[in-house]
């Protein structure tokens, strides 16, 4: 006799609908968006600096809207999941990120069974990985992130729950799990998951199966912000108080993001090997405003980090943007590229 069974939904959380623009920054007020209105367990913390892109946030709140999943695109430090944190963040919604790697197993992802001690002696436990909990937590992002660094025999147990069935198949225990209708699959990765055109990630990604790539319903690509974005976002995070001196200069933001701009370019032509990232240019300035140092500040932040060869390239264009001084760390002053990026 067949003993498959399905496991059934939890309860729907309630919601409530709220303007687009409260919650984003843009749209019209008749533009809304459905909110859980209490937060779940597993919500992300709001960042008030956020600065969501707005065409690939509508995207993502269509595909949230229809729960349709949506594999996301960009190099390292484009924000592929702290755009999937804040939009989870405002509408009070879980988030589980499962972190994809060359070594992740079935049972990483579905679970296994264990063998635990018992009073009579030991006994055999099913342990749930982490997707089947997710698929399960109303009002979830099941985020599979770094997608294209898993071996392919291993997406081919999400093929099912990225079709129109959106249900995991656990074949050790004979149980179907259908994705919670309030949830939704949301994917990052630095490539299309068909080999590596830029040559950058060849290592630590995989070709995946063209009937995994298939099953995604939207492919988003994510690009890094423009100088002017930066800038605007960075002084909404670092302003200035009417009464005071300046925590910092306006020259100094936009110096941060030339410096930001000219390592990325170069990060995506191939003559450095690391990019520069948002979260970079804040760790930066937080440690310009403490130590009123640039080059010292940027050794601390990011440069001690990096290549030899890159670090020299990145500095030389810290020395054009900024006006470095004698008190300040002369460590890349000979050994800077002639070269600009």
């Amino acid at each position: 006799m067949f003993n498959i069974s399905t496991i059934p939904h939890e309860a729907l959380r309630p919601t409530e609908q709220v303007p687009m623009k409260e919650l984003f920054g843009f749209g019209e007020d008749k533009n809304l968006v459905e909110r859980f209105k209490d937060q779940g367990p597993l919500v992300p913390p709001v960042d008030p600096f956020y600065k969501f892109p707005e065409r690939e946030t509508k995207v993502a709140l269509l595909a949230i809207k229809r729960g349709e999943s949506t594999y996301l695109v960009g190099h390292s430090g484009t924000g592929k999941t702290e755009l999937v944190n804040q939009i989870a963040a405002r509408t009070n919604r879980n988030v589980v990120r499962v972190n994809f790697d060359g070594h992740l197993l079935r049972s990483d992802l579905i679970g296994e069974y264990i063998l635990q001690s018992g009073p009579n002696g030991m006994f055999s436990h099913w342990r749930w990985g982490k997707v089947p909990i997710a698929f399960r937590l109303p009002g979830t992002i099941v985020l599979l992130d770094e997608v294209d660094a898993c071996p392919p025999d291993t997406t081919f147990v999400l093929q099912r729950a990225l079709d129109t069935s959106k249900t995991l198949d656990v074949h050790e225990t004979n149980q179907l799990i259908p994705l919670h209708p309030q949830n939704v699959i949301f994917g990052t990765a630095n490539t299309k998951g068909q080999g590596d055109d830029s040559g950058l990630y060849s290592a630590g990604t995989h070709h995946q199966n063209f009937s995994f790539l298939a099953r995604w319903k939207n492919t988003v690509i994510l690009d890094y912000m423009t100088e002017e974005e930066e800038f605007k976002m960075l002084r909404l995070r670092f302003p200035n108080p009417a009464d005071s001196q300046p925590i910092i200069k306006d020259e100094s933001i936009k110096s941060v993001c030339q410096v930001l701009a000219k390592a990325r370019a170069a990060f995506k032509n191939g003559t450095i090997t690391q990019p520069l990232t948002t979260r970079d240019a804040i760790h930066w300035l937080e440690k310009i405003i403490i130590i009123r140092k640039p080059m010292f500040a940027a050794e601390l932040t990011f440069l001690n980090r990096m290549p030899e060869r890159d670090a020299a390239s990145v500095a030389e264009n810290i020395y054009v943007a900024f006006d470095i001084k004698a008190d300040d760390s002369q460590r890349f002053k000979d050994r800077a590229s002639t070269k600009r990026l």
